[in-house]
């Protein structure tokens, strides 16, 4: 058994829709929201702000289709600075809770927010080094844990989700692609799909397996999955995509300590109980617990 890291830092993105003008709500709502909560809130984004909240426009979100009334309507993907959850202090946990709880009820409480079948809640889980906020890239074997517990688990993980989040085949729509179900793992029995993914000797090699490319020459499909490995290169994390968006604090709260747990369990088992899943398999609440699982099933 390895130990489960007890530092993970995680960052969360909502797309949701406002009503308001398009051009005008960010400035509107990043003011208002700094203001109220002395808190720094960024609009527009810039990449050296990585400790506060950034409201950014999202061109997947369809907001015109959505009914708030009257119009205009906005589409706003709000995001978190990084946070940290160390498993044996409760109190990082009460902290990001709390601080989101914060952004998220003002929000709530002075704009018409909504969601459709366009928007979604994603989520990048990172692996901490040593104090507060200092991320590192997961390593290959990290890598590999965690998408044989996903490749396993897929099926049972889209019975949490909206059927929407959960077909089978690619849909340009939602950008959220089976990875057990993609071009180079379909139709691929679970004990050999592990051993594909155990043969790998580099993270781009890993990651061309479970996030390949949706459409000829596009890069930027790779990332369309349920869990987006090419993450890890770029910042150091893994992004689970698969929720749809949601107004609902506490499915947001449920969905944050599911994937944390679902990271530490699968960093947690030794490398062989891990090559050995098909003959040993576990059920998705076996491996994240059974109050973890309990609150996504509510």
């Amino acid at each position: 058994m390895s130990a489960a890291p007890d530092l993970l830092t995680l960052g969360i993105e909502l797309e949701l829709i406002v009503q308001g003008d398009q051009e005008m709500i960010r400035q509107q709502m990043a003011a208002l929201l700094s203001s109220t909560l002395n808190i720094t809130v960024v609009a527009p984004p810039d990449p050296k702000y990585k400790a506060t909240w950034i409201l950014k426009t999202d061109g997947s979100i369809r907001y015109e289709d959505h009914k708030i009334q009257p119009p205009p309507r906005a589409a706003i993907e709000i995001v978190s600075p990084v946070f940290s959850d160390c498993a044996s202090q409760r109190q990082t946990r009460e902290i990001w809770q709390r601080d989101l709880k914060n952004v998220f009820d003002t929000v709530k409480s002075n704009y018409t927010i909504g969601v459709n079948k366009s928007t979604a809640y994603h989520l990048h889980v990172g692996v901490g080094v040593s104090g507060v906020k200092l991320e590192h890239k997961f390593t290959l074997v990290e890598m590999k844990k965690i998408a044989t517990a996903h490749v396993a688990l897929e099926p049972e993980i889209d019975k949490l989700h909206a059927p929407h989040r959960t077909k089978r085949v690619p849909d340009p729509a939602y950008y959220v692609n089976t990875i057990a179900g993609n071009k180079e793992l379909i139709g691929t029995p679970v004990g050999q799909a592990i051993r594909m993914i155990w043969s790998t000797q580099t993270t781009e090699a890993l990651a061309k397996i479970l996030n390949p490319e949706t459409e000829p020459g596009n890069i930027d499909s790779r990332r369309y999955y349920r869990v987006n490995f090419c993450s890890n290169d770029i910042h150091g994390t893994v992004e689970f995509r698969q929720h749809e968006g949601t107004d609902d604090l506490q499915a947001i709260y449920a969905w944050a300590e599911f994937v944390l747990a679902f990271v530490r369990n699968a960093l947690g088992r030794s490398d062989e109980t891990m090559k050995k899943w098909a003959r040993h398999p576990m059920s998705l609440q076996e491996f994240v617990g059974p109050d973890v699982y309990a609150k996504m099933v509510r």
